[in-house]
């Protein structure tokens, strides 16, 4: 009963106790330790719930080594939101009050693109910014293999600039800061630091029945958006997919020769088996999107399966 006071059962102690030599001392001992480890099982096994939850950690810091430039408030497509920006020659940092701080080496930058988004108003010019990256990072809840963003030439953004902290990007900055449109800013500092030039809009390699640097179309039937046909490979913008031209094994026109219809599809297919199908596609540009295929040369489903079903004629017939 001893123990049972010490622990805070003092009325399971007062009846134990009321028993008296009705009941053994050793008898008594093992009620009390029966007790007490009753209510040790029971303690241990309250649901989670129950217990005070944990205050959330603090934003991680990644890096806290003086940033060469800084931006605030910048808004990205991919990874979608609002993010303050910290450069350093090696790498970017992102961070928000959701997401907390995210560095993304610069080391596994693989492609810088500034393409021209087509816009109904051709007095506004819309800029895209596509950062292709050979490893993928984590924003949140998101793993993201491109950073994306886009600007008008009228949007007006700053990047605070300390020279001292990274020499690469010093020559950039007219009194310590570098001002335009969003997308421009973060294209001109991560070119600046990865020594990567920006892949621009190349009319020889492609150029649209509409004098653009893309098409409209859909990709899977359901997002809309526009593919870029570009000298490094194929981009789909809105729903973000990158074919490296390296990458594809085949291309194939779809309902081209279809007279009730207006447009056509595109399916590419990947060296690791994925396909892409791009349908909608106005048929005006199917003699440009054919031309394009053939400056990179290339080959169609067709082709390929010439190719394989005369290499298996030439060992029938010992050729």
């Amino acid at each position: 009963s001893e123990k049972l006071r010490a622990a805070g059962f003092s009325q399971s102690a007062s009846a134990l106790e009321s028993l008296g030599s009705a009941v053994s001392s050793e008898a008594a001992a093992k009620l009390s330790e029966a007790i007490l480890l009753d209510h040790a099982s029971l303690t241990a096994s309250k649901p989670a719930s129950s217990q005070a939850p944990a205050a959330p950690s603090p934003p991680k810091i990644v890096n806290t080594t003086p940033a060469g430039a800084k931006m605030s408030a910048v808004s990205f497509l991919a990874p979608r939101g609002k993010f303050d920006l910290e450069f350093r020659e090696g790498s970017l940092q992102f961070e928000s009050k959701t997401t907390g701080a995210v560095e993304c080496k610069l080391e596994h930058v693989e492609l810088l693109f500034e393409l021209p988004l087509p816009n109904a108003n051709p007095k506004v010019k819309v800029g895209l910014t596509a950062i292709v990256l050979s490893k993928p990072i984590v924003v949140g809840k998101s793993t993201l293999s491109y950073l994306v963003l886009q600007g008008k030439d009228s949007d007006k953004a700053e990047a605070s600039v300390d020279a001292a902290a990274c020499t690469a990007i010093a020559p950039l900055a007219q009194g310590g800061k570098i001002t335009g449109p969003p997308n421009d800013v973060v294209s001109k500092l991560v070119a600046a630091l990865t020594q990567k030039a920006p892949r621009k809009h190349d009319p020889y390699t492609f150029l649209s029945a509409k004098q653009g640097a893309a098409v409209k179309c859909n990709i899977k039937s359901v997002h809309d958006g526009f593919l870029f046909p570009t000298d490094a490979g194929v981009w789909f913008v809105n729903k973000f997919v990158f074919i490296p031209k390296k990458e594809v094994h085949w291309i194939e026109f779809g309902r081209t020769s279809a007279v009730s219809t207006r447009t056509f599809d595109l399916t590419v297919m990947t060296k690791d088996g994925a396909k892409h199908e791009f349908s909608m596609i106005e048929k005006e540009e199917h003699n440009r999107l054919l031309e394009y295929t053939k400056k990179l040369k290339f080959k169609t489903k067709e082709e390929l399966d010439k190719e394989k079903a005369s290499g298996v004629k030439k060992e029938d017939t010992g050729g």
